[in-house]
């Protein structure tokens, strides 16, 4: 029974690693685009180094959030775990 299971939570597992593979780019991609836009603009009126610091935080949020969306890996991983045990 505990390996029907743990075969389910792995199904479940590669489904949120497929979903997440996918996904982040399709998040990524236009923020990235933004943040090259908004530099440009600035870059033509000399504001370039009081954007770099806003577009740093929004860098580093980006990052944040692409950790915190593989980190929603581990909920099934815990699960497979204390299956296992």
């Amino acid at each position: 029974m505990a390996e029907k299971k743990i075969a389910e939570l792995e199904i479940g597992y590669t489904k949120v690693k497929d979903m997440l593979e996918e996904g982040f780019p399709e998040i990524k991609t236009p923020v990235v685009h933004l943040q090259s836009n908004l530099f440009s603009l600035a870059k033509r009126y000399n504001l370039e180094r009081d954007m770099a610091g806003y577009l740093d935080k929004v860098r580093v949020k980006l990052s944040q959030l692409e950790y915190e969306l593989n980190e929603c890996q581990s909920v099934f991983e815990d699960a497979i775990a204390e299956e296992v045990k």
